[in-house]
């Protein structure tokens, strides 16, 4: 396998990728009835992050150990102020690319920040309370009503004039009012960052304004909590009055049933009840915590199905409550709310996949050691928030491959069709890959596409962002999506 240069420069030299459209994986005991269709495009190579010595990454500048409460430990706190430092520094770069990339266009007000509510179980509290960066897509040209009724100057600002008929003595102006398009529908975005850093404006708004655009949906960015804490806001706040408050999942889900509950009345058709194009994608830790959401609704949805059903189930005749179609054609109908999942080199396997564990310090930017540092630390205060207090537990096999942790040993029934998407070069390409084979022999439906030499971030940040191999990789993320939100539910 041809490999790109080792010191960032370009490559003439051609790569492939495979797109498993879809990846169908058939159990030992049926009968081979159709072969996976898999293409292979060629692409140039994109370039290599360059090099950095073991002492420079991010699990040997770490403090040798992990604080389970780094908010409550004062400011003092060696952990918390490595964390701090990291966040920071990720912070200033992603406010210069926000310049770079968003303020140098007229996209900035297509963007609004708010604090969004939502009820369930899951944390102790009764109401959850999460932030969200809303991407709107851009208005339509042509998109017009004519009103007659008399206006101020003010109102007439931006608002285009014809005459009728300039010839009539009773001509009545005829005053085009431009009209916001109705959006396709909404896609719940996750952002990455090892739950270290990353947030869901400056990092990621020109890619959620491109997604807006090109897909003609309202994009919801969760502001979730991070493990080195936020430079203001909700998070802090409880962190002083109520402890250390660290649970991205339950933001993600809040944020998941606002869009079911509020957000697809308020931006998609208010007429039509019944429309409910929900898209979802994350990146990284994104999508890991997306798929935990995922899976958490799908389970909420089944308890609530069968409580329903348990006091009709004598109503039902005997021959009709084991009919396993029947039972199929329900299931299916549970995920079609969410069309599609796009989940682009996403963590799947907190206690490491083989190809995270014999990475060791090869990979760029990110290596197998940093992910099993980020693995221990997102456990440790998870455990912590959890309340499991004993030390033995605290990062073994059988709490990080819990499927509460890791999705890769949930069951993957009943869930919206997936895209995974990952280079050769990413030492996360064994959660992918096995993530996308479990998920295809749990009946789910699936794609994958694999980008030879692509690392991690391909497409999305760093060198190989604007590859032409990353763009083939956005690009396909794109049409992933925009072809579920056209399928009927």
């Amino acid at each position: 396998m041809s490999s790109s240069s080792p010191n960032g420069e370009a490559n003439s030299a051609e790569g492939r990728i495979w797109i498993h459209s879809p990846l169908e994986l058939i159990p030992c005991s049926s009968s081979i009835t159709s072969i996976p269709k898999v293409s292979i495009v060629r692409c140039p190579l994109p370039k290599k992050t360059p090099y950095s010595p073991p002492q420079d990454r991010l699990h040997n500048l770490a403090p040798p150990y992990f604080s389970l409460h780094p908010c409550t430990q004062g400011d003092d706190n060696p952990l918390q102020i490595f964390l701090n430092k990291i966040r920071q520094s990720k912070l200033d770069m992603y406010r210069s690319q926000y310049r770079e990339k968003v303020l140098a266009t007229e996209d900035e007000s297509r963007i609004e920040t708010r604090r969004i509510f939502g009820c369930s179980s899951g944390s102790g509290r009764d109401v959850h309370e999460v932030e969200v960066t809303i991407y709107h897509p851009p208005l339509k040209k042509n998109n017009h009503r004519i009103i007659n009724d008399e206006i101020d100057e003010n109102s007439r600002a931006g608002i285009e004039s014809e005459n009728n008929d300039d010839t009539s003595k009773n001509n009545t102006s005829k005053i085009l009012e431009t009209l916001p398009s109705i959006p396709r529908g909404i896609c719940l975005h996750v952002h990455g960052g090892g739950w270290l850093w990353g947030d869901s404006r400056y990092q990621v708004a020109h890619r959620c304004l491109e997604m807006a655009r090109v897909l003609n949906v309202v994009v919801v960015s969760v502001e979730y909590s991070l493990l080195a804490g936020r430079e203001e806001g909700l998070e802090q706040q409880q962190c002083k009055e109520d402890g250390f408050l660290f649970d991205p999942l339950q933001e993600v889900i809040t944020a998941m049933e606002w869009i079911e509950s509020c957000a697809s009345e308020e931006f998609l058709c208010p007429s039509d009840k019944s429309m409910s194009n929900f898209i979802a994608s994350g990146e990284s830790s994104g999508a890991h915590l997306l798929m935990l959401a995922m899976l958490h609704r799908r389970d909420r949805v089944l308890t609530n199905a069968r409580k329903e059903k348990q006091d009709l189930i004598t109503t039902i005749e005997p021959r009709y409550q084991n009919d396993s179609k029947k039972r199929i054609k329900e299931n299916k109908q549970l995920s079609s709310i969410w069309k599609c999942m796009n989940l682009v080199y996403g963590v799947f396997d907190l206690s490491g996949t083989p190809s995270v564990r014999a990475d060791g310090v090869a990979s760029m930017p990110l290596c197998g050691k940093d992910l099993l540092w980020m693995y221990r630390l997102y456990c440790a205060n998870i455990n912590a928030r959890r309340q499991e207090k004993s030390e033995d537990a605290k990062h073994d096999a059988c709490y990080t491959m819990n499927p509460s942790n890791s999705p890769l040993y949930a069951n993957l029934c009943n869930m919206p069709p997936a895209l995974f998407t990952i280079g050769t070069s990413d030492p996360l390409i064994d959660d992918t890959m096995f993530m996308a084979s479990r998920y295809s022999l749990c009946g789910s439906r699936v794609e994958m596409a694999i980008y030879e030499g692509g690392e991690h971030g391909i497409g999305h940040f760093g060198v190989q962002e604007d590859e032409e191999m990353g763009k083939r990789a956005r690009e396909y993320t794109l049409e992933f999506m925009g072809r579920h939100l056209g399928e009927s539910g």
